[in-house]
């Protein structure tokens, strides 16, 4: 009788192969969920960063040396801010053709804005805007 051959893997293949297959699954997933969590940190930062704009956006309209602090809320953030004289005032000479208008003394202030969203404390910034009495 000629060799009886068997078509098929055997155990020790199939259990190789399971484990290649194990390790690289292991892999994908550890690179998937690291991607999540770095889309995740992109998101906020999104948010942080349009919701620092439309802050800074409302902060343009105020004068730092007449109104000292403020607060408000921008689409569910709220925010609170104060002003610090940065430098001196100096008096602004306008030209004869307009001493209609009356001279202005201007500083800089430096505003400290915190934000917050659901109680919970979100990155602040610090611009710094042109101040006049």
């Amino acid at each position: 009788m000629k060799g009886n051959k068997e078509n098929g893997f055997t155990l020790i293949e199939v259990l190789v192969a399971s484990a290649i297959l194990f390790v690289s699954m292991g892999t994908i997933l550890q690179i998937f969920i690291a991607n999540l969590e770095g889309m995740e940190h992109s998101a906020k930062m999104a948010q942080s960063i349009l919701a620092e704009r439309q802050v800074l956006k409302k902060l343009k309209g105020i004068n730092p040396a007449i109104q000292k602090s403020g607060e408000g809320s921008i689409e569910g953030i709220s925010y609170q801010w104060t002003a610090q004289k940065e430098s001196e005032g100096q008096e602004i000479r306008l030209p004869s053709e307009l001493k209609v208008l009356k001279s202005r003394v201007i500083g800089l202030y430096k505003v400290q804005v915190e934000m917050q969203r659901n109680q919970k404390q979100l990155k602040g910034f610090s611009p710094i805007l042109l101040g006049w009495k």
